[in-house]
């Protein structure tokens, strides 16, 4: 082989290395920017469910708060409370009242 076709041969590998590598560079960026994409819609959605979640726990509580305050008031009124079996709270008969 004459050394004019083994540079020649030589150039092309090495071109095509050098386009290989930039294609393979052009891969790696659009990858992490898609990642990034991924990462920031992510971060987003946590945001949401932590708010969502802070506002369910703050219902309960208040909902608690609310049941507790009834209970109490139904107690001073003389009645007891109930809970079906369907989950409702309700104020029971008194005691000793007519069958």
């Amino acid at each position: 082989m004459s050394s004019t076709t083994t540079d020649t041969h030589r150039a092309a590998i090495s071109a095509m290395r050098k386009r290989l590598a930039r294609w393979e560079l052009d891969h790696l960026r659009q990858l992490a920017a898609s990642q990034e994409e991924q990462l920031s819609a992510a971060h987003d959605r946590i945001e949401i469910l932590e708010t969502e979640a802070a506002r369910a726990w703050d219902m309960a509580d208040a909902m608690r708060d609310d049941i507790s305050r009834l209970i109490e008031e139904l107690a001073e009124a003389g009645k007891q409370v109930g809970l079906t079996v369907g989950g409702q709270l309700v104020a029971m008969p008194t005691q000793g009242a007519a069958a």
